[in-house]
This record gives structure tokens, sequence and C-alpha cells, in this order.
């Protein structure tokens, strides 16, 4: 990024909320964990909740697999949102958790239930996701969660072409994950050949948006400027690499807790916004 001339005197009170607009969904700055079972969890999303930020719980699959019957596998998911709620409840004196508080969903038969079962709980933030996100299975599965809820807050992905993003936003999707084989944990592109540099599929897709449409720009990224340069042309960045060392994530916790770890980050996102000279991450 070339910086720009600064036109501002004094500080400049940059905001770094995402806000849909249409409803009531917003959220206090753009960073999201991993939605791996290894980074998210239940002392993840509490903490996220906590700063009014999006939290999206992985779906058990990976973490129960071999272990125990696809209910099972959603019989210790809702349990985990139910006790995400009440922790949210006790010791955060708050009942809005299903303002920040999204779920992975797959596609299979099982999942469609599953949706059922989220919506009693009172979730309203589904992240429908698949290795292969332009298809039919993804599209249908959005069509939906938009038709049993015209109110909830749709997450669809992964894609890496603007044509694959238009097609999830077009059948109802919010916001649509863009990325293959950028994480650190992903590779996609290197077992099968199939992929877009991050950036190159970032600009794409981006070049499809509208407004009220929105893009979580998923791996690749491992400093603070590469974050920057990514919120150029999404609203969201979704890391494994730079949330794993944290206290909260349930493997190989660190010491870091995810507040003073996001307050660092979010401090260099604002110095990179002045650098080109705006006041907000959506200029």
């Amino acid at each position: 990024l070339i910086p720009k001339h600064n036109s501002y005197s004094g500080e400049i009170a940059t905001d770094i909320s995402i806000n849909r607009g249409e409803i009531e969904y917003c959220f206090s700055q753009p960073l999201i964990p991993s939605n791996s079972f290894l980074i998210t969890d239940i002392k993840m999303a509490v903490s996220l909740i906590a700063r009014n930020s999006l939290a999206v719980f992985h779906d058990g699959v990976e973490y129960y697999r071999g272990s125990y019957s696809d209910d099972a596998v959603k019989a210790n998911l809702i349990r985990s949102i139910k006790e995400i709620k009440d922790i949210c409840s006790s010791f955060l004196g708050r009942n809005d958790f299903q303002k920040y508080l999204g779920i992975t969903i797959g596609v299979t038969p099982a999942d469609y239930d599953l949706v059922y079962k989220l919506c009693e709980l009172g979730i309203r933030i589904f992240c429908v996701e698949n290795v292969v996100g332009d298809s039919d299975a993804v599209l249908a599965m959005v069509e939906f969660c938009r038709k049993l809820d015209p109110n909830c807050l749709i997450i669809a992905g992964d894609v890496v072409t603007g044509k694959a993003a238009k097609a999830l936003w077009v059948t109802g999707a919010d916001c649509v994950i863009v990325g293959l084989g950028a994480s650190s944990k992903d590779n996609t592109r290197e077992i099968s050949g199939n992929g877009i540099p991050q950036l190159s599929a970032l600009i794409d897709c981006a070049s499809e948006k509208s407004r009220g449409q929105y893009i979580i720009s998923k791996g690749g990224i491992s400093t603070s400027g590469d974050i920057v340069k990514a919120l150029c042309f999404s609203d969201f960045v979704m890391s494994y690499r730079i949330f794993e060392g944290c206290f909260e994530a349930p493997v190989r916790a660190g010491a870091v807790e995810v507040k003073t770890l996001l307050n660092s980050l979010l401090k260099d996102i604002e110095l990179g916004c002045r650098l080109q000279n705006v006041s907000s991450i959506r200029q």
C-alpha cells in the first residue's frame, strides 16, 4: 500500500466497527478467530461476545470424528451453545449472545435438522461452510436458512471467484468467505492443484459486491500488515495463525489473552487507516 497525504489534523477517531445496517447485527471490530475447533471453543466465543465481536463456533465434526455418532456430535454442539448462553447470562449479565455467536454448519441431511434445533436455541447467525463452496449443496443450504429465518445473518463459503461469490449473495448469503488453501492449516491447493492466490481472489470477489454484502477474508495472514491489506477488499479477516497462541484457544493455549491481542492488532489497523488517509474501514 502506498501511504497517502494526510488531510486530518490531530488524532483521527478511526471507526473499525462493522454494521450490516438493515437489521440489528453490528460488530465492534473486523477480526475473527478461525472457526477451527482448535481455536474457537467456549472460552474464545465468550471472550469475543464480551467485546461485541463476531465469534464463529466450530461444528464439532472434526473434534468428535471417530469417537461419536453424528447424533452425539450434534448433541455435544448443542450443549456447548447452552453453556455459552448460560455463561453470558450469569457472568456477563447479558442475554443477547445470539447477536454475536455464529455456528458452523455443513450441507448434509443431518445439518438441516440441526438448523431447526439451533433456531430453537436462539441462534440467528449461520456459517454454511464447505471445501467446495461453489456448489449446489451450499446454495441449497443458504436458501433453506434464508427461508427459515428472513432476518438471520448467513455466512457462506469458501469461494475464490467473483462469480461464485455473487451466486451466494444472490441466493441469500449476507457474507461470503473468500479463501482456498490460503490458511496455514489448509493444504487444498497443495494436494488438489486448485486455488487462487488470496489477494487475487479478494479483488475478484470484491468487484461483484454490492451494498449490504460482505466478505470474510480467510487465511494468508501472518502480520497485522496482512490484515490491513486484506481489509482493502474485505470487511472481516479470519485467521488461525494469529489466534492460535491465545490463552482462550483450547489447544496449545498460550499466555496472551485474546483481548490483549485484539487491542494490539486494532491499533495497527488504525495506523494503517491513518496512512491511507481514511477514518473508517468502510472508506
